[in-house]
């Protein structure tokens, strides 16, 4: 896991390299907790309810154990070199 002040490299799905970013913050919470803050950073933009729910069927899929009380990462970074 990310920790503040680590830069890290981001790629696409093709394994290019994207960007240096450097990690800003780390929030650690449950599933059931986030707000409409955390919510707009992931890139919602319509409801926090329609968001969740997204979400939830998301990783429903990928584990079916997940649920409200999972623990969820939100890593806020700032983009700190472009490669292109």
């Amino acid at each position: 896991m990310s920790k503040v002040g680590d830069i890290s490299i981001l790629t696409d799905f093709k394994d290019n390299n994207v960007c240096f970013i450097k990690t800003i913050n780390v929030i650690i919470t449950e599933f059931k907790n986030i707000t409409w803050n955390l919510a707009k950073l992931e890139g919602e933009d319509k409801s926090l309810n329609e968001g969740k729910e997204n979400h939830m069927n998301y990783f429903n899929k990928i584990d079916p154990n997940f649920n409200k009380n999972t623990k969820v990462i939100f890593e806020v970074f700032e983009v700190i070199k472009k490669c292109k």
